[in-house]
């Protein structure tokens, strides 16, 4: 089975954009980039590797809830903390 990366896009003063996971880092950093208004403040990305996709997905969760990134609006949504998300 091919590694899972859960990956985290901060800006410039080490601000936490965006938190998320792919089998493909680099193409997923490019669709963002061709979608997503906020990928011009990208600085810095960070990777974790992980065997299992669901092991990946467990820690994208709690990256999410426990370091807040500013555009995962979606998934803060599943979460319960947000209720008038918009899809991104």
């Amino acid at each position: 089975m091919d590694d899972t990366v859960l990956y985290r896009y901060y800006d410039r003063n080490g601000v936490l954009l965006y938190v998320g996971i792919s089998n493909n880092a680099l193409r997923r950093l490019d669709e963002h980039a061709k979608s997503k208004t906020w990928a011009s403040e990208i600085e810095t990305i960070k990777l974790e590797r992980f065997s299992s996709r669901e092991d990946c997905f467990r820690a994208e969760t709690r990256a999410i809830k426990n370091e807040n990134p500013i555009h995962n609006i979606v998934r803060a949504r599943r979460l319960g903390e947000c209720d008038d998300a918009e899809m991104i």
